[in-house]
């Protein structure tokens, strides 16, 4: 296989499992770590003697 055959093949699996992702539902892009408060995930740096974000 080339190089371009290669590339081409990984576009057609990684598109093909998206596809997947939505008819069954789910939406790849989206991060499962959220929390259900409605903060940020993982949290934004903080200042450390205020607390600010």
């Amino acid at each position: 296989m080339t190089a371009i055959a290669n590339t081409q093949s990984l576009h057609d699996a990684v598109t093909a499992r998206i596809i997947t992702e939505l008819e069954q539902g789910r939406f790849p892009w989206v991060q499962p770590w959220a929390s259900s408060s409605g903060g940020t995930p993982l949290g934004l740096p903080q200042n450390a003697s205020t607390g600010r974000t």
